[in-house]
């Protein structure tokens, strides 16, 4: 079986006369180099430059978006858990003071609020 990917070499350059070197050399050995087809491709190292930042700046964007999302999904996680949770406590405040002074143990008490809250987790 043939390896499907092409064999690459990345190469930085200082400046745009060291690309025009490496381009030269490139074209006088073309006839060993596969993908000789790729020099003609790209005009120059800027081109490559603003390709690159474009990427950088789309990633930059994509993340803000993301930690944006998370940041709304852990606000709406937690309105909703405080409304939850203060529903329960104003419904068992009433029925709390009733099994107080009607002499219930804290485990009487306790217990049906700790179902709820559990019932409510899973």
């Amino acid at each position: 079986m043939r390896n499907p990917l092409p064999a690459t070499l990345y190469v930085t350059f200082q400046d745009q006369s060291q690309y025009e070197v490496l381009q030269k050399v490139m074209n006088e050995n073309k006839d060993i180099i596969l993908n000789i087809q790729d020099i003609s491709q790209v005009d120059n190292i800027h081109e490559q430059e603003m390709r690159i930042v474009g990427i950088i700046n789309f990633s930059n964007f994509i993340q803000i978006v993301c930690w944006s999302l998370v940041i709304v999904l852990a606000a709406v996680i937690l309105s909703f858990s405080v409304f939850f949770l203060r529903g329960i406590f104003t419904t068992f405040r009433n029925d709390i003071q009733v099994k107080k002074l009607l002499g219930a143990t804290k485990s009487q008490i306790i217990n049906p609020f700790l179902t709820i809250i559990l019932y409510g987790i899973l």
